[in-house]
């Protein structure tokens, strides 16, 4: 059995690289096998998570630590930014009270001005909004209730809310609807991104290899083999081809992503097929002139023109400064066909710099790069990194049951930023750990009945 893992992980891009490394810290014996590049002609980009890291006490330390080994962790000093039509609101910083303050005190007097002024509905946060988004230690219970308060209060009011549990969702719903999905974010916690390159992922694993992680770099799985109801081994291809064993195994590869790899893998693990998704966020590239860039735009920010209106399309923009020249990554939620409309895409490109040249004049916007799948065949390109699902489709996602098992991919996830899927990854560690529980009582029990 010396050849036997305790755990195989199976991982593309960094998803597994904390829990592998977690585990042999813990003793455990951890083969990784990394399929980043049978996942299609991506740039690093592409593949790092747009919605950053909140960091909450549920964490565990070392997985700040383990985001440094692929890039540089910048923790921004005022926090989560969102950029309103009126102003931002900065979640951290100095003028956070001031900007919370303005806004419940210009929807008091909004009776004053014109009903169809805009400023005194929009940016309004009430007082519940701000305690339920700031309260991330209170007992689920009280938490709960809160909600429910504030789901019978009028959107304007809560509007920030619904936005704190849909911006980061794997599942999509309406802007009011935003309080019915699970774990809001928190908004007003530390707030941490990173840069990413393309050497970040072997670094990612070197750092895995440093702490006793058995890794298969340039991999990809050709089939799985199990020993009746339970996981035993998996064809691994790589330069030393061949079977990795294991006594358990978790699968980081959404259904989407398995159907991509060559192999049998897929009908193993997804027996009733494909889970799809409605919608994806894609990424835009923009140069961008001018004062604001340097001195005022923080490196992170969420740009919202309306926030009665859909929050995908132009409408809603993540913003991120690239750590070369004046360039920003642009990010927006679009609906899933468009990865096949190249021209929708590329026309796409002109809302983006007119919302940006709108909202910073004389910035002089300009898409230098378009969406990967007007670039790529999706043949070539494989699914997208970050999926959005109807609620509908997403709890019609049934993997393969085994004992053995355990699935901790984007259909598993609440949230697609760092954050939610560390969360994750600790249910899947103490998972793990109940099972290795009941391997340790099953070799006593074996070794008291040879004794006597």
């Amino acid at each position: 059995m010396e050849n036997v893992a305790d755990v195989v992980i199976v991982s593309i891009y960094g998803r597994g690289n904390w829990l592998a490394s977690e585990l042999a810290g813990r003793g455990w014996k951890v083969s990784l096998v990394d399929v980043s590049e049978k996942m299609g002609e991506w740039e690093p980009e592409d593949c790092e998570t747009p919605f950053g890291m909140f960091e909450t006490s549920d964490l565990i330390p070392s997985q700040s630590t383990r985001l440094s080994d692929e890039g540089e962790s910048v923790v921004l000093p005022n926090g989560m930014t969102i950029l309103l039509p009126d102003g931002p609101i900065e979640f951290k910083g100095e003028l956070t009270s001031h900007q919370l303050e303005r806004r419940e005190w210009s929807t008091k007097h909004r009776t004053r001005q014109k009903t169809e002024d805009q400023f005194y509905v929009q940016n309004h946060i009430g007082p519940l909004v701000e305690g339920y988004l700031r309260w991330n230690d209170a007992p689920e219970k009280d938490k709960r209730n809160l909600r429910r308060l504030l789901s019978v209060r009028p959107f304007e009011e809560t509007w920030l809310a619904h936005l704190a549990h849909q911006m980061a969702s794997t599942k999509f719903v309406e802007n009011s609807e935003g309080l019915s999905l699970e774990w809001p974010s928190p908004l007003f916690s530390n707030f941490v991104i990173r840069q990413v390159t393309a050497s970040s992922w072997q670094k990612g694993l070197k750092a895995c290899q440093l702490a006793g992680v058995k890794v298969r770099a340039h991999a990809g799985v050709r089939d799985m083999r199990r020993s009746g109801r339970l996981f035993d081994a998996i064809e691994v291809q790589d330069d030393r081809s061949g079977v990795e064993r294991g006594k358990s195994l978790v699968w980081m590869l959404s259904s989407s992503e398995t159907a991509y790899l060559p192999g049998v893998t897929f009908s193993s693990l997804f027996p009733r097929g494909e889970t799809k998704p409605a919608w994806y966020w894609t990424r835009f590239k923009v140069a961008i002139e001018g004062r604001f860039f340097e001195d005022l735009l923080p490196l992170h920010a969420v740009m919202i023109e309306d926030v009665f209106l859909p929050w995908s399309h132009s409408n809603l923009l993540i913003l991120r400064k690239r750590a070369e020249g004046k360039e920003l990554d642009v990010w927006m939620k679009v609906p899933i066909w468009a990865r096949t409309d190249k021209g929708y895409l590329s026309a796409l490109r002109f809302e983006v710099e007119e919302v940006l040249r709108n909202r910073f004049p004389q910035s002089s916007p300009r898409v230098i790069g378009l969406p990967p799948e007007t670039k790529v065949s999706l043949d070539h390109l494989g699914p997208p990194r970050f999926p959005v699902y109807e609620c509908g489709d997403w709890e019609k996602h049934h993997p393969l049951k085994a004992p053995n098992i355990f699935f901790d991919g984007p259909e598993t996830w609440v949230t697609m930023d760092w954050l939610g899927m560390y969360r994750r990854q600790n249910k899947t560690l103490l998972r793990l750990e109940k099972l290795k529980s009941y391997w340790d009582s099953e070799k006593e029990k074996t070794l008291g009945s040879a004794s006597v």
